[in-house]
């Protein structure tokens, strides 16, 4: 006699692995899908007026966040060129120092226009200003003492 086992299936390890994974999949999807259906957020309202201010600390915040030229102190700490590529190490204001190469943003209104052996040069509301590289002292034989 024969007999057939009907309705006792039994699920296999691998095919709960799948199974889990395909839960896992459509999970993460309806996450990253929920904000695609929000609705929009309302348009960005005109900008409040400038007001002039006769505190003359408040003058100098509001040059530095305001809108028109900004005000930037910018040091060089290391240059790297290789063929036709050159890197610039900057410390801009009081941020960590950051790597930048030709035509990237360092501020607003403000971009690294030229790398060169000896400094860099920036240009600011179209004017072009150097910046001189620190100078390397020259190690001789011997011991040389560390700051």
């Amino acid at each position: 006699m024969n007999r057939t086992h009907v309705g006792t299936w039994r699920p296999s390890a691998l095919w709960i692995t799948h199974a889990a994974g395909a839960v896992g999949l459509m999970a993460s999807a309806a996450v990253w899908i929920a904000p695609l259906k929000r609705p929009e957020a309302p348009a960005a309202s005109a900008p409040a007026p400038v007001t002039t201010f006769t505190d003359p600390a408040a003058a100098t915040l509001a040059s530095w966040l305001g809108p028109g030229a900004v005000r930037i102190h910018v040091v060089v700490l290391g240059l790297a060129t290789r063929n036709d590529r050159s890197v610039a190490l900057l410390k801009i204001n009081d941020a960590p120092p950051r790597a930048f190469m030709p035509g990237e943003t360092l501020a607003r209104g403000v971009t690294l226009t030229a790398i060169e052996p000896d400094g860099v040069s920036i240009a600011r509301e179209g004017e072009v200003m150097r910046i001189a590289a620190p100078t390397q002292q020259r190690l001789t034989a011997g011991w040389v003492n560390a700051r």
